[in-house]
């Protein structure tokens, strides 16, 4: 995963804050590079709120309480390799720091189906997985589903996160992808 943009998106989303209820939009980005294209496809959860969009983030940043967890579920395509990746973080002036089980497994939920068992991998960040060898399934469930659920734990607190994305519009993203060299 592109360590400056992941450090880039949580320092967005830090500075961010929600309290409305609003449906997920994928916020969809596109890169061209002399390296290659680029897709990135993010949409954003907010503990007690739930789904929510970017622009409700950034209208209400200093509203959110201090200590609430707040997630990204990125999809990117670059140099033609797709990841899937979960970034859960806290908000405040005190947050602590978030470990996350790498390598381990996590089971995911797309709508009302049975859960799914997952490997995870970690990044360069604690605070983040990536589906590295099952990109493609995740993808493939995404473009079919309206929301993904799943349970994260931090190794350090032991506090356990569900976490339930609105996923709907993500096939609006299929021709950036394959754009990308990434056929969802």
């Amino acid at each position: 995963m592109n360590k400056s943009l992941l450090v880039a998106l949580c320092a967005l989303v830090c500075n961010v804050l929600l309290v409305n209820n609003a449906n997920a939009i994928w916020e969809l980005e596109s890169e061209n590079k002399p390296s290659g294209v680029s897709a990135y496809a993010t949409t954003f959860w907010l503990e007690g709120t739930g789904p929510i969009s970017l622009d409700d983030l950034v209208q209400v940043e200093d509203e959110i309480e201090e200590g609430s967890y707040w997630a990204t579920l990125m999809v990117s395509c670059t140099k033609k390799k797709l990841l899937v990746g979960i970034n859960l973080n806290m908000a405040g002036s005190a947050n602590r720091d978030i470990v996350l089980d790498d390598p381990g497994y996590t089971y995911l939920r797309f709508d009302s189906s049975a859960q799914r068992k997952y490997k995870t991998y970690g990044s360069d960040l604690p605070s983040s997985l990536s589906f590295v060898s099952d990109a493609r399934a995740i993808t493939t469930f995404l473009m079919k589903s309206n929301t993904m659920s799943l349970m994260l734990r931090d190794r350090i607190s032991r506090d356990r996160v569900l976490l339930k994305f609105d996923v709907s519009g993500f096939s609006k993203a299929k021709t950036r992808f394959r754009y990308a060299g990434c056929k969802l």
